[in-house]
C-alpha cells in the first residue's frame, strides 16, 4: 500500500496536513497502523483518527440517504 502520498504524510505532522485530504480510506487506515504500531507520534494518530472518521461520517451519510431516499443527494 506504500505509496507517495502515504510516505509523504508519515514524513511528518507538516506533511500529513498537507496531504491528509488526498489519503483513501484504505490509505488512512495504512498510515494508522504503521503509527499506531510505533505509538511515537500522538498528534499524527489523532489527526489519522479524526481523517478516518471523517471519512466514515460521509459514507455513513450517503448511505442512509440512499436508505431513506432511494438515491443519494
Amino acid at each position: 500500500m506504500k505509496n507517495w502520498r502515504t510516505s509523504r504524510a508519515l514524513e511528518s505532522f507538516r506533511e500529513l496536513v498537507k496531504v491528509i485530504d488526498q489519503l483513501t480510506e484504505d490509505e488512512v487506515y495504512y498510515c494508522l497502523r504503521l503509527e499506531a504500531g510505533t505509538r511515537r507520534r500522538k498528534t499524527i494518530i489523532n489527526r489519522l483518527i479524526h481523517r478516518a472518521a471523517d471519512l466514515n461520517r460521509r459514507t455513513f451519510i450517503a448511505n442512509l440517504q440512499e436508505k431513506i431516499h432511494g438515491t443519494p443527494e
